[in-house]
């Protein structure tokens, strides 16, 4: 007769919650510790005492590149509480919105038709964000110890696209300001959002 093993996971965010999985999976009798009423770490929310208003923590979006988490809600049956879209919409102040959303074009070109009549940008606007993101068509740069924010001025960004492209797309992704991103993490995430594929790119909230 085989003992069945047992393991004490202590942390109940993102990591453990995937590490627990895992040793379940391979038999393991699994204990998950958690100090709060409640796991998910980073990616969870509260309930606001004063207000009653339902608080996250950081963003809690995702993309359609995001395999190991999509597998993750999956294996914890969460997956179908996720609302996916094929769009991803600006809003500036005083409500103007842009949408860039796929086209029939194939990649990495299916979001262009939408870029190019995007009200929210000027002609210099496009064109600088469109030198940047050139950068990541052949792959994703090497980790050279340089953040995003320096990146973006050696790129000759544009004061507009930086603070109403470049930081949403990466805060909401990341949780962090772009001078504490690295050039090859931000790279991953535009060229997996807006170059591979329509189905890579799309947005989840879950």
């Amino acid at each position: 007769m085989t003992t069945l093993r047992s393991v004490t996971v202590v942390g109940g965010g993102l990591a453990g919650i995937s590490a627990a999985c895992a040793l379940a999976d391979s038999g393991y009798h699994v204990r998950l510790l958690e100090r709060r009423p409640y796991v998910g770490g980073r990616a969870s929310s509260y309930e606001h005492p004063g207000t009653g208003e339902v608080i996250d923590n950081c963003q809690h979006v995702l993309i359609g590149r995001c395999t190991n988490l999509i597998d993750l809600y999956r294996r914890l049956g969460a997956l179908d509480a996720i609302r996916w879209y094929d769009h991803f919409t600006f809003i500036e102040p005083g409500g103007r919105r842009t949408l860039l959303q796929p086209s029939s074009l194939p990649a990495p070109f299916h979001t262009s038709l939408s870029f190019l009549r995007a009200p929210a940008f000027s002609i210099a606007d496009k064109l600088s964000i469109a030198r940047g993101m050139s950068a990541f068509f052949s792959g994703i740069p090497e980790d050279t110890h340089e953040n995003f924010a320096h990146w973006l001025n050696r790129h000759s960004q544009t004061s507009r696209a930086i603070r109403w492209f470049w930081q949403p797309v990466l805060v909401s992704a990341l949780n962090e300001d772009l001078d504490r991103i690295s050039v090859k993490y931000a790279g991953k995430v535009f060229r997996e959002s807006f170059l591979l594929s329509p189905e890579a790119g799309r947005m989840g909230i879950p």
